[in-house]
């Protein structure tokens, strides 16, 4: 850990233990220190007005923010303190493999799935979860490439994705990259994170490439409503696939801190949440829409807010990715219906984290985390999980005082080699058939390495 790590994660311990995750208190910190101290093209005045109202700059600059209208919306900062939301079920919505096979109701709306490519340790797996898909050779990834023309190649959390085309000829296109088939398949059985193959969605002419972003608000589980919509015209796809394997090498448990280009403005344009007009004329499909909206949230109602992204075709629509917590506005702010749901989860949250003895638990939580982390990566083999770092040495603890049979020797022994004590007599483990056996510290670090 570096020196700006350790300020960070320090001056991060307050708003931890007043309720903010660490990610979110980590990039709050890292952005008011960025416009503290350089030139981001606004006085010195108009950024400490912002971040003492919990915007940036930019944000305030960009949503007409004045001192007039500052308290009619729930504040960038605000926001961050709410998240997560949905606690519990986050991953229904973000994991793509997780989405179609619990919704199978809707999967029409969704994407088709193809394959899944997962990761035991350094060994890949291909699942087939499609009747396109065929069988499970890495033959077969190729062969649907081939068949399809394009598919969609990304992390199955489904926040990194690029376009896979083939061009002919044994040739595969990746990232403006051309590949043979040996050298693609090859390249996507490397990878140490779980990739899919689905269905290319297009954005299409009738929306002139805009995506539709509906903020979805189901307070009590059957009342959902659309509180707010907007067209985003941005790039699809924009994250280079490369950068997947530059996130899965990164050893940093946390939430990357926050990239200057995070507050840039994207063309977007409102639509209205109601009756679904947008430039004059009513979206298509938008009655079907709502109804699905209606039934997906009361089939599950425990999801409380999320934003689903959609692309509209002429002969239907596809919902290309549903985000627990959608980026905070960068054209107009959240809509009065949202942004007072928002401010009741906040003062809900407010309320729990209230006390000193909930603060100080959380606080001790955080440096406990951050300690383990460290810890594990000074003593332990590089993909161990901080969390059983310290189970181990536990473990061994309670067996030394609690096993009363064996000597003070022994006990070190067999803890040397990987075994709580007790093993040795439960099991008649000896010198000459120790190798027979699997030590508990190996069947159990197996448990939680990272990725599995």
């Amino acid at each position: 850990m570096g020196l700006k790590d350790f300020a960070v994660d320090a001056l991060s311990l307050l708003p931890v233990a007043r309720g903010f995750t660490l990610g979110e208190s980590r990039r709050w910190i890292t952005e008011t220190a960025r416009h503290r101290t350089q030139n981001c093209g606004y006085s010195r005045a108009e950024t400490e007005w912002a971040i003492r109202h919990g915007f940036m700059p930019e944000q305030v600059d960009n949503l007409n923010i004045t001192k007039e209208n500052v308290d009619d919306f729930i504040s960038a900062k605000e926001y961050a303190y709410a998240r997560p939301l949905n606690i519990g079920c986050a991953k229904w919505l973000t994991d793509i493999v997780t989405l179609t096979t619990m919704f199978k109701p809707f999967v029409k709306y969704l994407p088709e799935l193809y394959y899944e490519i997962g990761k035991r340790f350094a060994e890949s797996f291909i699942i087939p979860m499609s009747p396109s898909a065929g069988g499970r050779e890495k033959e077969d990834l190729a062969r649907l490439v081939r068949e399809k023309g394009r598919v969609t190649l990304g992390l199955s959390s489904m926040d990194m994705a690029s376009c896979l085309t083939y061009l002919g000829d044994d040739r595969y296109e990746l990232d403006g990259k051309e590949y043979t088939e040996k050298e693609l398949t090859d390249k996507l059985m490397g990878y140490m994170a779980t990739l899919c193959l689905w269905e290319r969605v297009e954005p299409d002419p009738i929306t002139e490439g805009g995506i539709l972003n509906l903020i979805v608000v189901n307070e009590y589980g059957d009342n959902p409503r659309i509180s707010d919509a907007y067209m985003i015209f941005d790039e699809f796809e924009k994250v280079k696939f490369k950068s997947v394997s530059r996130k899965m090498r990164s050893d940093n448990l946390e939430e990357p801190d926050t990239k200057a280009t995070r507050f840039r403005e994207k063309k977007e344009e409102q639509v209205d949440s109601k009756t679904g007009e947008w430039r004059g004329r009513i979206l298509p499909h938008w009655e079907e829409i709502e109804n699905f909206v209606d039934s997906f949230c009361r089939f599950a109602p425990e999801l409380e807010f999320f934003c689903c992204q959609i692309i509209l075709r002429e002969k239907d629509f596809k919902i290309i990715r549903f985000l627990n917590n959608p980026d905070y506005p960068t054209f107009k702010p959240f809509s009065k219906e949202t942004s007072d749901y928002l401010k009741k989860k906040v003062a809900q949250k407010r309320k729990a984290y209230k006390s000193f003895s909930m603060r100080r638990e959380r606080a001790g939580r955080a440096v406990l985390r951050r300690f383990r982390k460290t810890f594990a990566r000074l003593c332990y083999p590089a993909d161990l999980v901080p969390y059983q770092s310290t189970r181990w040495i536990h473990d061994v603890c309670r067996d030394f005082f609690v096993n009363k049979s064996m000597s003070v020797g022994d006990k070190l022994k067999a803890y040397k080699r990987g075994f709580l004590s007790y093993r040795i007599e439960q099991y008649g483990i000896t010198d000459e058939n120790i190798g027979e056996y699997i030590s508990d510290f190996d069947r159990e670090t197996a448990k939680y390495l990272k990725g599995e």
